[in-house]
């Protein structure tokens, strides 16, 4: 991966202010990981990951949940846009879906 760790995401993904900073801080304490999640995101964004790698959050309105080792992606479909919402470590997501 460059140094762009953005470089690689496809024109149909939209990451919110959150997630670039939340890839932005794991890239500088974790490249190997975020290559991962990059790597995720864009097959997700071309629809090929497999369907158990993936879970509606309930309560959550339309938010799904990509599981990308162990790191996590909220994220939801608007028509053909990809919108990541930001992108969390497991054992933090208690603490994250508080404050969505």
């Amino acid at each position: 991966m460059s140094k762009n760790i953005f470089a690689e995401i496809p024109e149909n993904v939209q990451l919110s202010a959150r997630a670039a900073r939340d890839l932005k801080s794991l890239y500088k304490k974790n490249r190997q990981e975020t290559e991962r999640i990059v790597h995720d995101i864009v097959r997700l964004a071309k629809k090929a990951l497999p369907a158990t790698q993936s879970k509606k959050l309930s309560g959550m309105g339309n938010v799904w949940e990509l599981d990308s080792g162990r790191y996590r992606v909220a994220y939801l479909w608007q028509g053909p846009i990809l919108f990541i919402v930001t992108v969390f470590s497991k054992s933090d997501q208690l603490k994250i879906f508080k404050h969505l």
